[in-house]
């Protein structure tokens, strides 16, 4: 019961899967400033992955190998994990491979050392709209109106799930209503409620169900974020603060965690990333935990047409890693201390 409602509170990301389901997106503007901030996203911007591959050294002799294939709309394809283990220990290997008709996912099978090989198919529409999802024991039907999702039947052996959405004039998701109904537990309900601001802009993101309130509340100005909190029945767990330099860029982010149990300050931990530019670029970010010193401080160095070709990180004015980045034709690869990743994007 506990699972269905995490997974519903963070809408969009599944846990060991791959395939983007029908829920619609809620917006999570801290998720995506993170996102922004990886490194292959501030080399490749707004550019298109269509293959990674990835391989990297692992503790005891180990060796990881990563694949994934993204159509244009950044859905996986393909994905595939494999550690090669010393002589003696069995190689893991997990692979989530789809099968597309028409230029839609019509199945996807999942596998891995662990668990038997799941197959999972895909059925849509006459407008395209996927309309039941089924797999071993599950079964989801997804129901819409004037093309919106407005119902989700979830069965899974002597459990159903139902979930009726509500939307704002612009389509913006304000209201998830769920029931849950078990042939061995008493039924339960949840809610989960969304306001905006004038702009669109999410302000508040609250999860209700019989046991406990998980709330995201968000503030800005001049419609970037500068405050995100996580609360858990009303305690604090999660406060993180963005400051922006006249150019609209991040210049400093500041992350606390707390004890949502006790939700004292002296059960807290933090980050503080602070954000350094020249000539328009990006220069230098360094990171401080619990604000203090040493700070890991990593500079970025640039080509003649204003590409990233290196990430120098050093503490303590030691050299703790390095990542070199070499352009090809519509490819892209970072060799660090420790692995090799290529990357092939589309045109």
């Amino acid at each position: 019961m506990k699972v269905f409602f995490f997974s519903i509170f963070f809408i969009g990301i599944f846990v060991n899967a791959q395939f983007t389901y029908p829920d619609p997106k809620i917006s999570s503007p801290e998720e995506d400033i993170e996102e922004k901030d990886e490194l292959i996203n501030l080399i490749i911007g707004k550019q298109k992955i269509k293959e990674f591959h990835k391989k990297s050294l692992g503790a005891e002799n180990e060796t990881n190998i990563e694949v994934k294939k993204f159509d244009i709309q950044g859905n996986v394809l393909f994905a595939s994990d494999i550690t090669e283990m010393p002589p003696g220990k069995p190689t893991r290997k997990d692979e989530f491979q789809t099968v597309s008709e028409g230029g839609k996912i019509i199945s996807f099978e999942q596998s891995s050392l662990d668990f038997p090989t799941n197959k999972t198919e895909i059925f849509y529409d006459v407008k395209n709209n996927i309309s039941k999802i089924t797999e071993k024991r599950k079964e989801g039907e997804y129901i819409y109106e004037k093309g919106r999702l407005i119902r989700v039947i979830e069965k899974n052996t002597g459990e159903k799930t139902i979930s009726t959405y509500e939307y704002t004039p612009t389509g913006k998701v304000t209201r998830i209503s769920s029931e849950y109904i078990s042939s061995k537990e008493k039924p339960s309900t949840s809610f989960h409620t969304f306001a905006y601001d004038m702009k669109g802009n999410i302000l508040s993101n609250l999860l209700k169900d019989e046991e406990s309130i998980i709330e995201k509340k968000y503030s800005y100005t001049d419609n970037l974020l500068t405050k995100y909190t996580l609360t858990f029945n009303g305690n604090k767990a999660k406060d993180q603060q963005y400051d922006y330099d006249e150019n609209r860029r991040i210049k400093k982010m500041i992350k606390a965690l707390y004890n949502p149990d006790k939700n004292t300050s002296t059960s807290t931990s933090s980050l503080v990333f602070n954000y350094n530019y020249k000539n328009g670029l990006l220069a230098e970010r360094s990171t401080l935990f619990d604000g203090k010193e040493p700070a890991y401080v990593e500079t970025f160095s640039y080509d003649d047409q204003k590409r990233i070709v290196r990430v120098n990180t050093q503490s303590e004015n030691k050299v703790v890693a390095n990542v070199n980045i070499s352009y090809g034709n519509k490819t892209i690869t970072l060799t660090g201390d420790t692995y090799q990743a290529e990357y092939t994007l589309y045109e």
